[in-house]
């Protein structure tokens, strides 16, 4: 069994920047509300402040996507798997790459490793 979620200690900077980059390259819809709550209004807001989380900076993730799209694809493709796609079941990424389990965690390490190099 592969564990996936399993980050060595010379990749722990390099996580962080990819769950910041994921999160910022997350495609999120946008105006797609159902026609019956488009005028609502959340009345949670008036009970706690609004907290503002800031997730790095614009440049660090364009600097990241730019690496991110200078690895072989298949290698991007886990990346990309494994920070903005998580939900995608296993099975489809291994169909889609023909990899095993095995060479799909050694390709997600060699990926950070990669990009180790291309951040610097």
């Amino acid at each position: 069994m592969v564990d996936f979620s399993r980050i060595s200690a010379e990749h722990t900077d390099i996580n962080l920047k990819l769950e910041q980059w994921g999160y910022w390259i997350f495609p999120r819809p946008i105006g797609q509300v159902q026609p019956m709550f488009q005028m609502y209004k959340s009345m949670a807001r008036q009970w706690e402040m609004p907290v503002l989380v800031v997730y790095g900076s614009y440049i660090d993730h364009m600097k990241m996507e730019k690496a991110v799209s200078k690895l072989p694809e298949k290698h991007r493709t886990l990346i990309r798997w494994a920070y903005v796609y998580p939900w995608v079941p296993v099975h489809r990424v291994t169909h889609h790459l023909a990899i095993n389990r095995r060479a799909m965690g050694l390709m997600l390490v060699e990926a950070r490793d990669m990009l180790l190099v291309l951040t610097r």
